[in-house]
């Protein structure tokens, strides 16, 4: 994964990470890009199912009722110059990504500080309901799940491909 471009996240600890996105919460130019496009741009987002947010607390992630505060459900796309999305938490600073598997299938998704690898690194693809699929930039067949009651996974592309409402969080 390339470098970020907006500066937003550093390749190193979760402490230097967090200052950055808390400046990068309150950016105004953030709203203008996105009041401009139709597709997701760098910026903080509720990542949704069927109404409920995507929420991690802990070691636990899972859909929950939508709390307006709760930065546990926000997330920042913070996308490279090679149109990757690392997907973070605003509560904790790591993100999602693909534990050192080669081979996908059954690979498990790892909760961790930004490196830049590309196994962190994520594509947006816009499906017919509206809705987003998360897909591996190692393998775009591959999509990021949350089933529930489970960790995250990683699933092959289907007629069934778990998708998301991705909306932008006005704070």
């Amino acid at each position: 994964m390339k470098k970020i471009l907006v500066g937003l996240i550093s390749a190193s600890l979760c402490f230097s990470i967090m200052q950055p996105v808390m400046a990068f919460e309150n950016t105004n130019l953030i709203q203008a890009k996105k009041n401009t496009q139709k597709n997701i741009v760098d910026g903080i987002y509720n990542i949704q199912e069927d109404g409920q947010c995507l929420e991690i607390e802990g070691d636990n992630i899972a859909f929950r009722n939508p709390l307006e505060k709760a930065k546990t459900q926000k997330w920042v796309f913070a996308q490279a110059d090679d149109g990757e999305f690392a997907i973070i938490s605003l509560g904790t600073g790591y993100c999602f990504g693909i534990s050192g598997k080669k081979d996908l299938d059954n690979a498990e998704i790892s909760f961790s500080p930004y490196r830049g690898k590309s196994a962190q690194g994520w594509n947006l693809k816009k499906e017919k309901n509206g809705e987003f699929s998360i897909r591996s930039v190692l393998d775009p067949t591959y999509v990021l799940s949350f089933d529930e009651g489970a960790s995250p996974s990683l699933v092959k592309e289907d007629t069934e491909t778990p998708t998301y409402t991705i909306s932008y969080v006005r704070d």
